[in-house]
């Protein structure tokens, strides 16, 4: 019972995120993503971002808060042209500057956002 729940909820997901990218497509406005640092779901909203928009899609969209896996990052910066990815101030430190720090570093500048999310997270 717990996997077939864990299924439905997954289903949903999938469903409300479709549709959020079919209204960002529709509406002509940016799609701003947010992902768990996890490489199915980082699998999966790649798959669903090339079913709705298409690979090398023109939509604006920008990953806001990145902290994910440098492949998902190049990936998805390589078959989306106008996709920009947003950092918190977790890019300075010291546990996590390896892998934010690759990303970084190998991101084309001007596709790099930096994000301040208020009290909640470092500056």
């Amino acid at each position: 019972a717990k996997t077939d729940y864990a299924q439905r909820q997954r289903d949903m997901q999938v469903s409300v995120v479709t549709r959020q990218i079919q209204l960002s497509r529709d509406l002509g406005l940016p799609l701003v993503i947010q992902l768990p640092t996890q490489d199915e779901a980082e699998r999966k909203m790649a798959e669903i971002l090339v079913s709705e928009l298409g690979e090398g899609s023109q939509h604006p969209m920008f990953l806001s808060r990145f902290h994910g896996r440098p492949k998902c990052a190049a990936a998805l910066l390589k078959h989306f042209p106008r996709l920009y990815i947003g950092f918190s101030g977790l890019v300075t430190f010291s546990k996590l500057r390896g892998n934010l720090g690759e990303i970084v570093f190998d991101a084309p500048l001007e596709r790099l956002l930096l994000e301040s999310m208020g009290p909640s997270y470092p500056p």
